[in-house]
């Protein structure tokens, strides 16, 4: 019997581009709670739908806030937590879709970090700096901060997530280490008593890989304030402010499965990178958004909050296929 060798393709395609996939999408116009798991530690709230139109903080009506780039409405995801206990305290809120494992995906979203820096901005608080933190490949059941353990914070956290301090009321190159007002962070399982050092590459300023919090912190660095733009003020240490303030700031967080890679963009432009060496946490898992407040000092009821808007979360397509690898061969 004699063989035949045929090639046989598409016709009119080159090649074969797949397009992202969106797993979930907000824009928080209504109440979409039931949509999400939500973890409180301490005194925190997650108002879905709430209406950011006139908020006050201190007396001041911020009726000029506007919608979040490429949203439309002002309703949002507010967060507040400490406004009044004096304890650390903190909320995530998980969607209700788990990404698979060995998937390449990104989320998207809008931050405006209303914070009380230190108890004159604002009445009734007595100096809150607050952290938003975007978190991925976690399991979903515990409030996610950086200072694991702490007052009300939980302890041993999974997963990958990074943080930054709305009003970069950690800037201090003389305080602790572990405290920068940027941090990506690797969670730790086993607690807080057996960490671990991050190598965190920072596009701004010298970061560090502290062991003692199980993450990578940076304090500020010139870069941010020109990414960024004028804080209004929103610098603790006085000076020129490292810190978003508020105003609305994009954040994009992709995890790269090949290689457990975890790249941090804040308007665009890719401000951290961390791939774990030992790819613990690359199972697939929840993705989080909250806020968390590392400290005892108050925010003041109403005066420091965060909003969120326009959260996206997709999977990756992989690489269009070339007109090459269309063709089959058959024998």
């Amino acid at each position: 019997m004699k063989k035949f060798a045929f090639l046989a393709a598409v016709a009119g395609i080159s090649s074969v581009a797949l397009a992202d996939t969106t797993v979930f999408s907000d824009d928080f116009g209504t109440n979409s709670s039931a949509n999400y798991a939500v973890v409180i530690a301490g005194e925190a709230t997650a108002q879905f739908g709430f209406d950011a139109t006139g908020l006050q903080a201190g007396g001041i009506t911020l009726a000029d806030i506007p919608s979040a780039p490429g949203q439309t409405g002002e309703n949002v995801l507010r967060f507040e937590a400490n406004p009044t206990s004096g304890a650390r305290s903190g909320v995530t809120v998980f969607p209700n879709v788990t990404i698979p494992a060995a998937t390449d995906f990104r989320v998207t979203l809008y931050a405006f970090q209303r914070v009380n820096p230190s108890g004159i901005d604002f009445t009734g608080g007595s100096g809150s700096s607050q952290d938003l933190v975007i978190a991925i490949n976690t399991d979903g059941t515990k409030v996610i901060s950086q200072q694991q353990g702490l007052g009300n914070l939980p302890n041993a956290l999974t997963g990958y997530f990074f943080g930054v301090v709305g009003d970069a009321g950690f800037g201090n190159p003389s305080s602790n280490t572990s405290n920068g007002n940027y941090k990506l962070v690797e969670g730790n399982p086993a607690g807080i008593s057996t960490p671990t050092t991050q190598a965190v590459t920072w596009t701004y300023g010298t970061g560090n890989a502290s062991g003692a919090d199980i993450f990578g912190g940076l304090h500020g660095g010139g870069g941010f304030q020109a990414l960024l733009g004028p804080t209004n003020g929103y610098n603790y240490f006085g000076g020129v402010g490292e810190g978003p303030g508020d105003k609305w700031t994009k954040y994009t967080v992709t995890w790269t499965a090949s290689s457990a890679t975890m790249s941090v963009a804040m308007n665009d432009v890719v401000v951290a990178t961390y791939t774990d060496p030992d790819a613990t946490f690359n199972a697939g898992g929840k993705v989080g958004v909250g806020i968390y407040d590392p400290t005892n000092s108050t925010a003041g009821a109403g005066n420091g909050y965060t909003l969120i808007d326009g959260l996206l979360v997709e999977t990756i397509a992989a690489p269009p296929v070339s007109s090459a690898e269309n063709w089959a061969v058959y024998q």
